[in-house]
């Protein structure tokens, strides 16, 4: 889920350069930018592909020593739950895959069926378009075929293509405006847009979800219409000439909806913008000034791709460092009844001082750690010989030598935290503070200051209101 987040994200962010370039390119070729949207197209369907450098590895290693995963620096935690697995998500994907393939699959089925139900172009009509009779000879072969199944004009490639131009047109366009028309439709022959609009639609099958995919396929069919537009006019020598028999065209209705898979000369749409375009086709810079314009553009597109595919905004929620266990050690029991200097203890509770440690530091020479020995076993264990009393330790106790010999490890304990009765009541019992232990003095601590400083204050306003009324 992480890494589909991601590429959301980043795919914008190279769409939206892209389209910056595009709008500072408004008097570039349309075929440069054509190719500035194919390259920003390819570099967002490849960046969860491709690897960049620089990019934090999704599988980090684990901690040593510690099994914890390291918490990756990212903004966005992608929770571990059922709706955020890779098999929903690439269920979902499979989904929208399939769906979009039917329909591709049908539109070829029916591409198939009518070019078997079109009719051969009237021989009287084609001999009087003259830009049509000077350039069908040449580049890739196509024919003139007439059928009530396009909107206006479409070319029905993906093999030997035809140029389809519906009955409407032929009745309604005087010779100029329909050979224009049919020039239009041989640029997009000669460009291979068929194929090239397949691959869109495979792409748009892909992952037409993403929004930068199915703005770069949307742009990529307006800029396909403007550079057929421009050849147009190359071979025409027009510009208001062809503005107008496109908006004569653009008014006839059509008989049925045009084929998706077959592009025409109103399949672009922005039918207005295209007009304003070829108006103003005098003022567009050369083809040399508009390649280095598009290379420019391209080289800053793919350097930004680099820069946020090094990027992870969004990433797994860190997994919890796992309790780990520490060693079982025993506390002294220190015995001072046969020491002379020995004060009776007040406390049988002694904090943590010299002669104690804390959780995980090494043993010292005060407090050196030993076997847990029971207290009231302590003879037995010493080997006194004390009849009466059984030498063998109970289960508790006999448990621990095994669980340390096997690696298993925990915190501190000593015989009162095992529920193990006190040999003897003169003895002092050292218990090795603990983190909640501590904090728990902290807050005792707090409680008595602010206890004492609540009550000075309390004597001091008394002491204040008592000389207040006496001055009355």
């Amino acid at each position: 889920m992480d890494h589909v987040l991601n590429w959301l994200w980043q795919g914008c962010v190279v769409a939206g350069a892209t389209n910056l370039s595009l709008r500072l390119m408004t008097r570039s070729r349309a075929q440069f930018r054509y190719v500035l949207g194919w390259i920003g197209l390819a570099v967002v369907m490849t960046l969860p592909i491709v690897p960049i450098p620089g990019v934090t590895p999704a599988a980090a290693p684990l901690q040593a020593g510690t099994g914890a995963v390291p918490a990756a620096e990212t903004v966005i935690a992608v929770p571990d739950t059922w709706w955020t697995s890779t098999f929903v998500i690439l269920s979902l994907c499979a989904v929208w895959t399939a769906g979009h393939a039917l329909r591709i699959g049908g539109a070829l089925c029916a591409l198939r069926r009518v070019r078997r139900r079109c009719r051969p172009f009237p021989i009287a009509a084609e001999s009087r378009l003259p830009y049509w009779n000077l350039v069908k000879a040449g580049g890739r072969t196509t024919r003139l075929v007439v059928s009530r199944d396009v909107r206006a004009a479409a070319i029905l490639g993906c093999g030997s293509p035809s140029i389809a131009v519906a009955p409407a047109l032929i009745r309604h366009l005087d010779p100029d405006e329909l050979d224009r028309i049919v020039i239009h439709e041989w640029a997009h022959v000669q460009r291979r847009d068929d194929w090239l609009n397949l691959a869109q639609l495979a792409v748009r099958a892909l992952a037409g979800w993403h929004p930068a995919v199915w703005w770069l396929t949307r742009q990529l069919q307006i800029e396909r219409e403007a550079a057929c537009d421009e050849m147009t006019i190359a071979v025409t020598g027009s510009p208001k000439g062809y503005a107008a028999s496109l908006a004569k065209t653009a008014v006839l209705q059509p008989a049925r909806r045009r084929l998706v898979p077959a592009p025409g000369v109103l399949s672009g749409g922005a039918l207005r913008g295209r007009i304003v375009r070829i108006l103003a086709y005098r003022r567009l810079e050369s083809k040399a000034r508009s390649l280095r314009t598009a290379l420019a553009a391209s080289a800053s597109v793919v350097g930004l791709a680099l820069c946020v595919g090094a990027l992870r905004l969004v990433g797994p929620a860190a997994l919890a460092a796992p309790f780990e266990p520490r060693e079982i050690r025993a506390t002294p029991i220190v015995n001072r009844e046969h020491e002379p200097s020995a004060a009776p203890a007040s406390n049988p509770v002694q904090r943590p001082g010299a002669g104690s440690r804390m959780p995980g530091q090494g043993p010292s020479s005060e407090s050196p750690a030993r076997d847990i020995v029971p207290p009231f076993d302590r003879s037995a264990a010493a080997g006194d010989g004390t009849p009466g009393q059984s030498s063998a330790p109970p289960p508790m106790a006999s448990a621990m030598p095994s669980l340390i010999s096997a690696g298993v490890t925990a915190p501190a304990v000593s015989p009162i935290t095992l529920g193990l009765p006190p040999s003897n009541p003169s003895s002092q019992e050292v218990i090795v503070a603990t983190p909640w232990s501590a904090a728990a003095d902290a807050g005792v601590s707090v409680g008595r200051v602010s206890e004492k400083a609540a009550v000075a204050t309390a004597g001091f306003f008394t002491r204040l209101g008592k000389k207040i009324a006496g001055s009355f």
